[in-house]
Formats: structure tokens, sequence, C-alpha cells
């Protein structure tokens, strides 16, 4: 009998369980007890989280024999069997399982500690419970263990209570003396010694007589289900049933029920259910082959022995043989070579060290295979390879990168040899000119590494990644096309997507793409058809199953209609110019990738819930339920949820765009688009690019330094004085011997860099006057400065038409004379621009001319001059791939050259953005040897660092030498020799370097620059072609230092005490709240800890309940600008929204009291006018409540003002001394800035000017009156209602006195009153002829009036 279920299932009930139940919870205690040798007189008060901790099952169970708190049945074991199934992280139980236990005391509290160590338990009673015969286990149900005290190992406590069958599988793992051991007989890979429980726990098999291999066929079924729906993680790889059965077999043959014979039945049995799986294909028993794989990081063994030792002889000499002819550029055999026999040079250093070796072992060869993951290899790691007559002390760090690149040669010459398959990530050695290993390349290596000579571009146009397909050949013993059969393709995918659900890999293995080339490559002597290819589509690239087949034969495959509409769609799309076909393609690609591939494999390709047709799929397949797994379950797994809404919004179009033709097709009638909107999860849009730009000062810099590389570059290009090769040797030039040194304008200065490393670029094979002809790809240099310079996209730059850019050429000759030759380049004058004509565009159809200086038109030029110069001619290509796109076909300046394929390509986006982090690494290591006071743009790695330390060490050395001899070398000498011993060994490690800095922020670099300048709408049509107004300012990055000298300049004329006086200003305009605004937003983003040195910042702070200060200008240190509000009268790091505690203590918008807060000087005004407002509030209050008071008011009604008024008498006292500790910064500051003390990050027009009314007037309500109106008229919030009253009072006041009684008739509202009152106060001063200091004491006496104008004056004086 067997358990078929991720569940218990039970063998016994009632009486008969609760009874084993008993037994069971007696030995769980009585092993506890043996392992963990309790003390005597153990009892359960004893047992805490602190003490005796692992007895915790014996506290909570002592008395399960008398107690009734339980029910010692069925759903009790499933509820424990529950929590014991939980991860050891989780605690959901934690809550529950009180009830469970039949101890538990409710004073008592269940601690995390008690939880985790009561739950460990729990397994070793259930698999007790299984030993008596009472359940049966689910499978994956892990078995208990524990440490063993006096020697720190695990070991299973459970093992002498464990029935034969499983007591001899487990012993195998943890080999107890005291039992039999079947170790001997039982398979010793470790997968089969650690996964063989799992086929005993779910089974009645507890002794070997007790095996009935009737029960294997119905479980295995059941697993192959369980594996699908888990999507074949690792852990659900196939139970090992005939190596524990060929174990036992070989341990007791005289007792089993079975034979031999009996077990390979059931094997071919497995290979027909997978030949099933597999659409019925004819899988025999016997196999032409038996497939391997490599799915580690390390070496895997085909051969031993002898036949191990004779292969590694063998590829020792070939890669001799490959050495040597890598050197002399032509086929050269060790065995004739007789002229050379000093190999201590940098390429020969491997025949140096191998040419005596006969033989290595396999612990050699997993040594020198890890080697290669070493930065470089230093003397010692290979000392122990060298024979005593030889010495390797002339090793230098030099010799690293060749002989890594022959130790590649070697370990491929292994696998051709078929010694060995290597690992998936094994990276190839970069070949330059002709590879002399090909022809021992076993034919699928062949056909994926030299893929550009054996597939015509129109094969491969459709492929994605197709050049890592390699991958899969390597590390598999596919050697010949016959070899492939789809049962293993399906084995192969499932195990490489083990490892990627672990995340032990991120390789692409895109198995259908590979079958397809081979089919096109030779379809008769493929074991599969086309019609079989849907079956071995792996999840990436899911667009391959749209991709356009030589023979479409897809009527039969699962979701063929799907296909036929999907490409109807993307061909339609494309038609009307969309832009991102091949995005759209890969969306789509998934969701066929789900009907044709997934649901076949989860449910059978034959299942009638597969949604073969359009109608056929309804809301249920979309969000999925208990039978399948749904389209949008899978896509939430793996994407954002921005790009989670982006695929629900482009496969919702695709559903709108096939109900539109539902009148015309019967598959689709009765579709209906499941897709809603609550579907959509929030993603909030970003505000701007990701890109970083590079600040202004650092942008001229890095804008110099490409241009000079570059036109060292091209000298060495037209003068032929590049060093092929020089690349993959680490040459390193010497500008100075070379004869042009690039100069940098760094500072007002001009810097000149004295060494260029060669590896800074690639090379590439091409073609010259009928010679081989290898240069260094500068092309890639170009493209970077000019993306630098124009802000174009790199892509658009990279698809320049060399026959249609140069507008002015064309314009001005119409292109009769030829205005290049020989590398001879018509330049344009200096310090002009003019016109390109860009003929691709991501939002235009049409070409569009933006405005290039001089210098990106002289790079064209040369380009262009370049490419005429070689004979591979320029092909025409569609763009970017894209075949009938509108843009039509172009001959590209940036076309790679290569002659070793059949079809030049252009070159790629990613060895132009390798190229651009390789510049900008240059770039840190030429200010670092240039000693140059500049920030770097990224982090250069510890051991380039560690490099230039001791060429400065060298340094110093050679100028204490030298001034043992001659007079002290100048600066620039030690500078030129810090070049020399520095820049090839601290540039090697520049795949180490790290920035933040990424190609297309140059676009974002050259936006912000030019917006300083230049109005939106001329860098949108002009430079850099945004879209919109609104694209464009998502570019724009503000500079600080820019804004910073713009305030500056702007500002400085307001310091001088004349314009103050002439002004008059007491507040401050809404110019400048912006700008005090922009300041503090900057400082915040810059370094928040110049809020207190620079702005005078305050913030309240308080003690946290664990003895921590808490505080505004603590929290805003660590607070992302973006989350910070600028509030009038302070900042706010939260956004605006009070935090809980807060609330609670001061109730939300508290301000004032709120110790989060920060307050700087700028923002005194604003504070200086919450006082007055909140003064005024708390005064009306008071009165309003003695009024209430005097009328009788209810005394709850008058509790509930009072606590109103003590809120505002709260803020206002907090603002009141929030204001004297800034007043006393702002005293301070201006002290230091007078006495020159200190140089301010930015202006402080703001801070240094009293213009802001401090109320130091007489205390009166005219004199406050007039500061409110001054607040008001600064700051519109402050025109409050209360201030309009008492505005009103005055003025009524001033015109009964002047006896303008019509007046008074009239009620202006708003600012009219302001200025009405204005007018009124000054005409009042004038009549009188007394100073306003004088009216404001008049007017804040009551008018004085006989008796029968009392009622009048009572309205007038309120």
């Amino acid at each position: 009998m067997i358990n078929c279920s991720t569940e218990l299932q039970f063998l016994k009930s009632g009486r008969e369980l609760k009874e084993s139940i008993h037994d069971a919870i007696d030995k769980t205690i009585k092993l506890i007890f043996e392992h963990n040798k309790a003390p005597p007189n153990l009892s359960p008060p004893q047992v805490t989280s602190k003490t005796n901790v692992v007895f915790c099952f014996y506290k909570f169970f002592h008395n399960h024999r008398i107690s009734k708190a339980v029910g010692f049945d069925e759903e009790w074991c499933r509820s424990l069997f529950e929590i014991s199934f939980e991860n050891k992280s989780d605690y959901s139980g934690l809550n529950s399982i009180a009830r469970l236990l039949p101890a538990f005391q409710k004073e008592e509290k269940i601690t995390k500690t008690l939880y985790f160590k009561t739950k460990s338990c729990f397994r070793l009673f259930f698999y007790i419970l299984w030993a008596q015969k009472a359940i049966l286990l689910p499978f994956n149900y892990k078995p208990p263990k524990a440490r063993d005290e006096s020697n720190n190992k695990w070991i299973e406590i459970g093992l002498s209570i464990y029935p034969e069958t499983l007591r001899l599988v487990r012993n195998a793992y943890f080999k107890d003396e005291k039992y039999e051991v079947i170790n001997d007989h039982l398979i010793t890979s470790n997968y089969s010694r650690d996964m063989s429980y799992q086929c005993l726990i779910s089974t009645t098999w507890y002794s070997i007589e007790d095996i009935e291999l009737s029960d294997v066929k119905p479980f295995k079924e059941f697993h192959s289900q369980y594996r699908r729906k888990e999507n074949f993680a690792r852990k659900n790889k196939p139970l090992p049933f005939t190596p524990v059965l060929k174990a036992f077999l070989s341990y007791a043959p005289d007792r089993c029920n079975f034979q031999l014979e009996d077990l390979s039945k059931l094997e071919i049995a497995r290979k027909e259910a997978i030949g099933q799986e597999l659409n019925d294909f004819d899988v025999e028993g016997n196999m032409p082959f038996e497939f391997s794989v490599n799915m580690t990081k390390k070496l895997k063994f085909n051969l031993e022995g002898g036949a191990l030792e004779s292969a590694v002889k063998s590829s020792l000499n070939n890669t001799i043989d490959v050495v040597l002819s890598r050197h002399y550029n032509k086929p050269i055999r060790m065995s004739t070579h007789g002229d050379l026999r000093d190999y201590k040079t940098t390429r020969l250093a491997f025949i140096y060290v191998f040419e005596k070796v006969k033989t290595l072992n396999m612990t050699d060869l997993v040594y020198l295979y890890e080697l290669l993951s070493h930065d470089y290899i230093a003397q010692q790691d290979i000392d122990q390879f060298i024979t005593k007559e030889k010495d390797i002390k002339f090793w230098k760090v030099e010799y690293s990168d060749n002989f890594k690149s022959s130790l590649k040669v070697f370990f491929i010459e292994l696998y051709n040899s078929g010694a060995i398959l290597l690992p998936m990530d094994f990276e190839p050695a970069n070949t330059v000119g002709k590879d002399y290993s090909e022809d021992r390349y076993p034919e699928l290596l062949d056909l994926f590494w030299n893929h550009k000579k054996r597939f015509t571009p129109d094969a491969l146009r459709e492929i994605r990644h197709v050049g890592v397909l390699y991958r899969a050949i390597i590390a598999s013993n596919w050697r010949n096309v016959e070899d492939i059969n789809l049962c293993d393709v399906l084995e192969y995918q499932r195990m490489h997507q083990h490892k990627k659900d672990a995340n032990q890999t991120n390789f692409t293995l895109a198995l259908g793409d590979l079958l397809t080339l081979v089919y096109q490559h030779a379809s008769q002597r493929c074991n599969y058809t086309l019609n079989d290819l849907h079956l071995a589509m792996s999840d990436v690239p899911p667009a391959s199953l749209l991709k356009k087949l030589e023979q479409d034969k897809l009527s039969n495959q699962a979701g063929s209609k799907w296909i036929a509409l999907a490409k109807q769609y993307l061909n339609e799309k494309a038609a009307t110019g969309y832009k991102s076909t091949r995005t759209l393609r890969g969306i789509l690609g998934k969701f066929i990738n789900h009907i044709c591939v997934d649901l076949p494999r989860e449910l059978g390709h034959k299942n009638e819930l597969i949604p073969n047709f359009p109608n056929q799929f309804k809301r249920k397949h979309f969000v999925g339920d208990w039978k399948i797994q749904g389209f949008k379950e899978k896509l939430r797994k793996s994407l954002s949820n921005e790009n989670f809404n982006t695929h629900l919004r482009e496969t919702s179009l695709f559903f709108n765009w096939i109900l539109l033709n539902e009148d015309d097709d019967s598959d689709i009638a009765g579709f209906v688009n499941p897709i809603s909107d609550l579907d959509y999860v929030l993603a909030p849009r970003r505000k701007g690019t990701d890109k970083i730009a590079f600040p202004r000062r650092q942008f001229a810099h890095v804008h110099s330094f490409a241009s000079a590389v570059c036109e060292f570059y091209w000298y060495l290009i037209k003068e032929n004085k590049f060093i092929s090769g020089g690349a993959s040797s680490r040459h390193c030039y010497d500008t100075q011997e070379i004869g042009y040194v690039p100069l940098v304008f760094i500072e007002g200065k001009l810097q000149p860099i004295y060494y260029v490393p060669a590896n800074l670029t690639h090379e590439v094979t091409s073609t010259k006057n009928g010679e081989q002809y290898i240069y260094p790809t500068f092309q890639t240099l170009f493209e970077n400065l000019i993306a630098i310079e124009t802000g174009l996209r790199h892509i658009h730059i990279r698809w320049l038409d060399r026959d249609k850019f140069d507008v002015s050429y064309n314009e001005s000759t119409n292109g009769i004379q030829q205005y290049i030759t020989e590398l001879h380049v018509q330049y344009i004058t200096a310090n002009e621009s003019n016109e390109i004509e860009v003929g691709t565009d991501k939002v235009k159809t049409e070409p569009w001319k933006p405005y290039v200086s001089s210098r990106v038109l002289n790079l064209l030029r040369r380009l262009k001059a370049f490419q005429d110069t070689l004979d591979v001619d320029v092909p025409s290509l569609w763009y970017d791939g894209h075949e009938g796109s509108i843009h039509g076909k172009i001959k590209s300046l940036f076309c790679s050259m290569d002659a070793t394929v059949e079809v030049a390509e252009v070159i790629k986006e990613d060895p132009c953005r390798k190229q651009y982090k390789r510049l900008l690494c240059f770039y840190d290591l030429f200010v670092q040897l240039s000693g140059l006071d500049i920030p770097l743009l990224g982090t250069t790695s510890e051991k380039a660092i560690d490099k230039i330390e001791k060429a400065r060490e060298l340094v110093k050395q050679d100028r204490k030498n030298q001034l043992d001899t001659i007079s002290e070398p100048n600066e620039r000498s030690l500078t030129i020799l810090l070049w020399k011993y520095a820049t090839k060994a601290a540039f090697h490690f520049n795949g180490q370097y790290k920035t933040e800095f990424k190609p297309h922020g140059t676009r974002a670099s050259v936006a912000s620059e030019k917006i300083k300048v230049l109005p939106p709408q001329a860098i949108q049509d002009y430079i850099t072609g945004h879209e919109s107004r609104a694209v464009l300012s998502y570019y724009i990055q503000v500079d600080p230092e820019w804004l910073k000298e713009i305030g500056d300049y702007n500002d400085s004329f307001l310091f001088v005490e004349q314009h103050l006086k002439k002004t008059a200003n007491k507040d401050l305009s809404k110019e400048q709240q912006e700008r005090v605004k922009k300041q503090l937003h900057k400082v915040i983003e810059q370094d928040p800890t110049l809020l207190g040195s620079d702005f005078g910042a305050v913030a309240f702070s308080v003690e946290s309940g664990n003895n921590d200060i808490v505080g505004g200008l603590k929290t805003i240190a660590i607070t992302p600008v973006s989350n910070c509000a600028f509030m009038p009268t302070h900042i706010c790091p939260f956004g605006g929204n009070c935090p809980k505690e807060i609330k609670e203590e001061f109730g939300e918008f508290q301000c004032g009291q709120c110790y989060f807060s920060v307050k700087t000087i700028d923002h005194i005004p604003r504070i200086l006018a919450q006082i007055r407002k909140l003064n005024d509030e708390k005064n009306e209050k008071e009165n309003y409540i003695i009024q209430s008071q005097q009328a009788g008011a209810d005394i709850e009604a008058l509790e509930v003002m009072e606590q109103e008024k003590n809120k505002l008498g709260n803020e206002l006292a907090a603002w009141t001394n929030t204001f004297d500790l800034l007043e006393r910064n702002r005293v301070s500051l201006k002290e230091e800035c007078e006495d020159g003390k200190k140089e301010f990050l930015v202006a402080k027009p703001d801070i240094l000017m009293e213009y802001f009314a401090k109320g130091e007037v007489a205390d009166n309500a005219v004199n406050a009156l007039l500061l409110r109106i001054q607040d008001a008229n600064a700051f519109q919030e402050y025109f409050t209602p209360q201030l309009k009253a008492q505005i009103t009072q005055i003025r009524n006041k001033i015109l009964i006195n002047q006896k303008q009684f019509d007046q008074l008739l009239k009620q202006p509202d708003g600012f009219e009153l302001i200025d009405e009152f204005r007018g009124a106060l000054r005409a009042f001063t004038e009549a009188h002829e007394i100073s306003l200091k004088d009216a404001v004491k008049l007017l804040s006496e009551p008018l004085k009036t006989p008796e029968k104008g009392l009622k009048l004056l009572e309205v007038i004086n309120g």
C-alpha cells in the first residue's frame, strides 16, 4: 500500500489509533530523554524557554494518558501534522498550538523558542506513529535529526525504532555501528542516499518481504504530476526507487519478492511513460547512448583511469600546438618545431609549464579549472607543475591572461576527446583570426560555436541568444545530431529549471532554438520533427514560439490557433510603424508559452482543460483555480508591479484585437477578454529617469577625456601604429613613443595621458588589400563620444546611414565629388555646427536633422573613410533586425567590418555598453595617476588600487636610486614612471570596476546641460529629439553646483545695505520662497548634515523606548529627498503625513511640537507669521470662553473649548521656542559670515538680511495688526477671517474720526480692504500731523463720545 498524496493517510482509526498515538508519545519522550540525557527527577515546571528547553515535548505531553483536554483522533493528528510541516522560520501555528497540547496551562505563555523546539519533536512523533503502522506519511516529510553533543555530528534519534527498510537506508547516511548498513549495496550518489527515505515512508514496506512492485507505478504517476504542479523544483527530482530496490535485492535477494528483470521492466515502463508524454514518441528500452549533462559549476568526468590519462596526454599536445600556431599565426606542430626552446614569454608560458608534463590526474584537472576563476594566476599557483630543472621566478602577473586563455583551450580539447563535460558557465578563450582547434570540435559544438559560418543570416535572424547556445552543448554529451532525443531534451530542461528556481543560474537555455537550427542543418538525421518543438520550448525566451520557421507545421500543435493570431497581430502592428515589436513579441510569447508549454506539461498535452482556441479561454485560465495555474499567477511571480501592468496591458490589447475578428472566425465566437481593471496592481510612476547624469564639471572633464582618447585611436588607425593582438596580450601604448600624446582639459589646465592600455578596446578581424587586417574597435569609442556630446540615443547613432548622414556634404556637392580618399577626411571647420540626418528614431517615422558640432561630424566622416579602405562591403540591413521596418534597410557607419562572418553586422549594444564602462574606468585611473583633486566616477577595485600603490612604491624607490647618482628628478618624470608601472597592471582589473553612470545617462547629461542655455523646444527639436516637452523634462536633472552659481550671481546685489533701505522689503517674495525651497531640497539631497551648520536648522528630540535619541535632524539624514515635504514653516521627512506616534502624542498637523519637523533660519519669516496667527486664534478662543462662561454655557462644552485653547497654546509655545533658537542661530551665522570664518555652501540672502519683521515694537493691538497685515501680503494663507475682522474694526475707527460716514457704509473685501486701510491710516496721520507711532497709540484706545452714541461706539470698538 502506498500514499499517493501530500497528506497523512490513516491505517488505523478509533480506539486503535488513539492507543497507537499514546504509545508513540511515550516512545517519543523516552527517545528525547535518552538522547539529551535528562536530569534525574525532572519535572514539567522545570522546563522553560531558558532551561531544559529540549524537553518541551515532555512538558506539554507528560499527562497525555489521563488528559481530556484534547481528543487524540484523526483531526488532532492532522492539526499537529500541519504545524510540524512548517518551515523552521515559520511561526504560523504559534497561536493555535496551545489547543493541541494536553498539558498546557492557560497561565503559561508559549515563546517562539518553546514553539520551535516542540515543533521539531513532532516529526519524531509522526515517524514513530508510522513505524507503528498507524499512518502513512507523505513522501516529502523530512526525518527528525539532532546533533550528537559528543562529536557535534548529525544523528537520527529515531533510528532505533525504525522498521527494517527505513533503518537500513537511513543508516547508509549516518552509519551507526549498532545497526546494519546497506551502504555497500546502495548506489553511492548523494541524491540516492539522501532521498531514499522518501520511497519508504509513504508505503507499508516495513520489511524487505513487504515490498510490492505494484505500488511503484501509481506512486510514480502521482509524483510526476506533483513535480509538474511544483514547476519542477530541485527538491522534487524523480525519486530513486530503482537504486533503492536494487540495493535491497543485492542485500537480501532471497527475501525479495522481485527479481532484477522486474526492475528492468519498471525502467522501460518509465521511459515509455515519458515517451507518451512527449506526444507518443517511440522510445525504446535500449537507447543509442546514455544521456549525460553537467548541471554543476565544476568539471564532470566521463572517463577515468587509463582512458582519462590518454585523453589528457592527447589534449596537452593539441593545446601546445594551438598555442604555437596562434603565436606564429600559422599551423605549427610541437613535434616539428625546433627553432625556439625558450618559452618564457607571455604567449608561450603554458608550453614552458606543461612541456614536460605527461599526464594529470582528476585532482590536478579540478585544481587547474579552479584557477580560471582567479583574478590572476601567480607563480605559487603553478609551482606544483614545474619540474625541478625549470625555474619559474621569471613569472609576472602579465603572464596570467594568456596562461588562462591557454588553459581554456586545454579544457575544450579535453571536451573534444570526450573526457569531460564542462560547466554551462564556461567562457571560451577569445580567438583573433583562425581557430586552430576547430578541426577537432564535435559536430554540434562546431555548429554552434561557429554559428555565423554554419548558418545564413536569415536563419539566425529570429533566434535570440544564439551566441550562447553552445553552452547547452559543452555541458552535455550531445556530440552529433543523432544524439539528440526529445526525452533527454525534456529532462535537460527540467534540470535546468530546477537550477533557475533555486536561483543557482541565470543562463538562458533556449533548447527550442537549438533544435530548430539543428533541424535546419540536418533534418533527415533528426529524431524529431518541427511538430514536436513545442514540447522542448523553455520559458526563456518565450518569443521563440512566435518565430517564423521555414516549415510551419503547427496544425497539430496545442494552441496553434493562438500562435497564428499572435503572428497576424504582430504583423499588423509592425505595418503601422509600431516600434517595440520585439518587446511585444516577448510578452505575447509568454502567453503562448503558457498555452502551448506550461499547461500541456501540467495537465498532459491532450487534456480538455487546455484552451486550444480563443472561445475556450475563460476567466479561470487567466486567474487560475485548484486544477490549473493561471497566466496571471505566472506573471505575478516573476515581474515587478510596473512590468506586470505592462504585460497585462499589452495582453489585453491583443485580446481586444481578437474580438474584432469574432464575426469572421468560429474559433473566436464567444470569446470574452478576461482581464479587468481590478487585475492591475498599484505601481507608482517614476518621476524621472533613473539614469544618472554627470555633474556639470565632471561632464566637461569626461567629454574632454573621451575626445582625447578618440583622437589618439584615430592616430593609431591612420598611421597604422596599433599592434594587432595588443588587446589580448595586454599591451600598453607609450604615447610619447608613439608620437601622439593626448591632452585632456581639466580645471583650466592641459593634462597629458602618457600610457593607453590596448585592452581599452577589443579587436576585429577584417581584410584590407587582400590581406588579413586585425584592428582595434575604435568605433565603440566614437559611438560613446558622439552620445556624450549629442545626447542622441545610442541605437540611433549606431544605425546612422553612411550614405545619408552628411547633410552638408550631400547638399553642397550633390553627391558627385569624392571627398574621402585613403583615410583623408575633408574636415568641417572647427567650432561650426551643422545638421546630420538621423534616419531612425524611437518616436519619429520620418528622418530628422539635429544640429551637431564639427567634432561629431568629423568623427562620422572618419568612420566612413575607414570603411572605404577595407575590402569588406558594408551590407544593407533592416533596422535593428526588424524585417519590414519603416526605416528600411540601412548601410550603417558602425558596421563591424568583420571578415570572419558571411555578412558583417552592426555593432551591438553590449560591446558599446562595456566600452563605456571601460572608458569611465580609464578616466578614473587617469585622475588617480595624474594626482588630480576631482571626484571619481566610480569605485576602483581593491586589486587595482593595490597595483597603483605598489607602483607608487616603485616610483619612490626609483627616486631614491636617482638621488644617489644624479640630481633630484622632476615631478613630470616621476608621474610618467607612475603611469608606466601602474597603467597596465591596474587596468587589468577593469572588469571589477563599478559605476552608477550608464550609457543612456549621456542623454540625461546632455539634456540637463543644454537646458541651462536653450529653451526646451529648441532642445527637443534640434538636439535630442525627445517626443514631447514632458518626456524632455523627465530626463532633466538639475545640477546643484550650477544652481548655486546662478543663485549667487542673481542674489548678490540684495546684500547691499542701500538696496535694503531703498526697497524696504520686509518679507519674502514668491521667487525667494521658491529659492529657499530649492536650496533646502538640494542640501538634503547632497548632505543633510549641512542643515545644522549652514542653515542653522533646529529640531526637537526625544528619547525612544530603547534608550535611543530620535529627532528630525537625525531622521532627515537617512531619509531620501523624494520622501521629504518642504513646507512654508519647516521640512517634514515623512512627506507631510504625520507619523502614528506624533498623532497620538500631539494630534495631527501640530508641526511646531513635532520633534521630527526640521526648521531652518530661512523659515523665520513664515514662523513669525505662524506665531502671530496662532496668537490671534488663541486670544479669540479665550474671549469666546469668557463670553460663553458669562452666558452660562455647559461645563462640558467649556472643557472642550478649554482643550482647544490649550492645544493652540502648546503649539504657539513650541513655535515661539523654535523662533528663539533660530534667532540665536541666525545671529551666530551672521557673525561667522561677517568675520569670514566660514565659506557657505550656498548664498544666504534670506538668512543674513535683517528684513523680516521680528515684532520689536510696542505691544498693542494696532502694532500686532500691522504685522499681521504684513504676513497676509507676503503669505496669502494668513489672510484669515480673524484678520479681516480686526482690520475692519480699526478702519471703522479711522473713518468715524474723519467723519467719512459714506465710506463707512461700503465694505470692501479681500486685499482691497487692506489697500483701503493703508490709505486711510496714512490720511489719518497726515490730517492730525502725527507720527505713525502716535497714530498707533491713539487708535489703540477706545473712542470717547457722549452717552447717546454709546451703542454705535460699542459696535466700532468691538
